[in-house]
Parts: C-alpha cells; sequence; structure tokens
C-alpha cells in the first residue's frame, strides 16, 4: 500500500523541528505534504529542509477539515492511504 503523510502547519517553533526530525528518523521516507499557513518562524524553512513538499496558503484560508483536504485532493489518485498528522505529532 501507498501512502502519504498529511500535516497543517503553523509557527511550530521547536517543536515542529522535532516533529520532522522523527519523521524521517523513523518512517522509510514517505511523501509528506504540507499545508502551512502563512507561518511568520522557520516553519517553511524546516520543512524544506527535511525534504517534504510545502504549499503555503493564506492564515485566513485555515480550516480543520479544509486545510487537510487540499492534501488528500492533491495526491488521492496516487496514493492507497493518507496519514494526517498535526505538528505537534512525535512519530516513534
Amino acid at each position: 500500500m501507498k501512502y502519504f503523510i498529511a500535516i497543517p502547519t503553523y509557527n511550530g517553533g521547536e517543536l515542529w523541528k522535532k516533529s520532522a526530525e522523527a519523521i524521517n528518523n523513523n518512517l522509510d521516507h514517505p511523501l509528506v505534504q504540507i499545508i502551512d499557513s502563512s507561518s511568520k518562524d522557520d516553519t517553511v524553512k524546516i520543512s524544506n529542509n527535511a525534504r517534504f513538499n510545502v504549499d503555503i496558503i493564506s492564515s485566513s484560508d485555515f480550516n480543520h477539515g479544509g486545510t487537510r483536504n487540499l492534501a488528500w485532493q492533491k495526491y488521492q489518485n496516487d496514493y492507497d492511504v493518507v496519514v494526517f498528522l498535526t505538528q505537534d505529532a512525535i512519530v516513534q
């Protein structure tokens, strides 16, 4: 089964850095799609450094379900499963 991970982000800070590192260290290099709500910190830079795909939306366009659906719609024909995570989830 092919899966990808979708994570909405906004000003994730140091916890986002730990989460991104945990994804890269503990999972077998899945596609990770970030939907960032125009963060003002290093969230996008951290995501790019982790080699995640990043789409940026306006913070006013964020809503929990709709933002996640943006990622699902982008890859629904290419993947069997989408795993929705939050930016503060630490994968082990």
